[in-house]
């Protein structure tokens, strides 16, 4: 309780403080408490349960600076703070993906997947952490297989002693973006990325690679077009229909997969010197090159960073440059139109096996909207509040924006 008393300090001082500072304090300082352990505790009786929601309670009446009468529904509304137990749902929830990302050889991971699959465990009278995790699986996982999420894996530091160099960072600051970019950026865009296509040789392969999902997210395709002997060779087009359901950003990375699986297949019967990959995305080229563990998309990187090894063992280099999208350069286009084409045809994947895995962020994203639906389902059917529900309808989990309520 003596974050909670310093915090009801604050905002009792002269002036307090603006309701979303209050309510950023109480996630940040107390609620990580309420929460400590939960997986572990959770089949504690509902007195206990009920003494926490009460510290919620109170936090909230100080951060909103509201009268005591105020009804708890309406504070959590008001503050975007989600009820405590829908909160516990989320946390036990999560706490199933992250077993599960763990690897097969895992001794956790296999006993807690040995007894949620034992009928005879699970049809017992007794209430454990494993019948409260099935439960809020069952309640909150239900637009998506949290079995599907992307396995966390062991690799890279011992194996990997080479990563994709980026080429000409100082540039990307500069040059706008394609919302914004201005004719001179365009050009000026346009003449880097031919200067660095003139210092190619033509034992280098060169590739441009897009990544697009249809809604973002929605269906995802990726594709790469490929020089196989410099710019003035004929080129080759590579596209791929990720997933029902991804991100753009997932799109992106699959391209320049596409890209080194391509050069590692090919360098099998040509001798090619390197390979210099232009994407138009710099998150996914600072993944890509990026050689530690990753917590999304991890076996999709954990294969690029492999077979860029490949090519490093065979004394094949690997650039990758940041090229301006939509800036007027053919073989950028080129791509660009060519996932969409992939992104259309994700649309119309059926089979799950087909589809890519999800990664930890996405998994989190459609926990955290289930949340959402479960608690604007219950502030829609509260008894309490109803004079705020006219004013604010929606629940949401974002920062609050609004003036002090005193």
């Amino acid at each position: 309780m003596g974050a909670l008393t310093k915090i009801s300090a604050l905002m009792a001082d002269i002036g307090g403080l603006k309701m979303e500072i209050g309510a950023s304090l109480y996630k940040a300082c107390i609620r990580p408490l309420l929460e400590f352990a939960y997986p572990v505790w959770c089949c504690a009786p509902i007195d206990q349960i009920l003494k926490l929601e009460r510290v919620q309670r109170i936090a909230l009446l100080r951060a909103s600076g509201t009268l005591n009468s105020t009804p708890t529904a309406a504070l959590e509304v008001m503050t975007n703070v989600p009820p405590l137990r829908i909160r516990y749902e989320e946390i036990l929830a999560q706490e199933f993906i992250r077993i599960h990302r763990k690897p097969h050889t895992n001794h956790l991971r296999s006993m807690v997947l040995q007894h949620l699959d034992d009928r005879s465990y699970m049809d017992h009278r007794i209430l454990t952490p494993l019948h409260q995790i099935k439960m809020a699986v069952k309640d909150l996982c239900r637009e998506f297989d949290p079995r599907r999420v992307d396995h966390e894996l062991v690799y890279l530091t011992e194996r990997m002693h080479s990563s994709i160099v980026i080429r000409a960072t100082n540039t990307w600051q500069t040059l706008g973006n394609s919302k914004t970019r201005t004719s001179i950026q365009a050009s000026a865009a346009r003449k880097i990325t031919q200067q660095q296509n003139s210092e190619t040789d033509n034992n280098w392969i060169i590739a441009f690679t897009d990544g697009s999902a249809l809604g973002n997210p929605g269906p995802c395709g990726a594709s790469a077009i490929i020089y196989a002997n410099g710019m003035d060779s004929e080129p080759s087009s590579i596209r791929k229909a990720v997933s029902k359901k991804s991100s753009s950003y997932h799109g992106e990375i699959y391209a320049i997969y596409l890209a080194v699986d391509f050069t590692v297949n090919y360098s099998t019967t040509h001798h090619i010197a390197g390979i210099r990959i232009f994407s138009d995305c710099q998150s996914a080229i600072l993944t890509v090159s990026n050689s530690t563990q990753h917590n999304n998309f991890t076996s999709l990187c954990s294969d690029i960073l492999e077979r860029v090894q490949q090519l490093y063992d065979k004394e094949i280099d690997v650039d990758i440059c940041w090229v301006a999208g939509h800036a007027g350069l053919a073989a950028n286009e080129l791509a660009c139109a060519e996932t969409k084409i992939a992104a259309h045809e994700a649309a119309d994947i059926e089979d799950a096996e087909h589809q890519a895995p999800l990664s930890l962020l996405e998994a989190k994203g459609e926990t955290r909207k289930a949340v959402i639906r479960k608690w604007q389902h219950r502030w829609d059917i509260s008894e309490t509040g109803r004079t705020y529900y006219q004013n604010k309808p929606s629940v949401t989990v974002k920062s609050v924006r609004s003036k002090q309520y005193r």
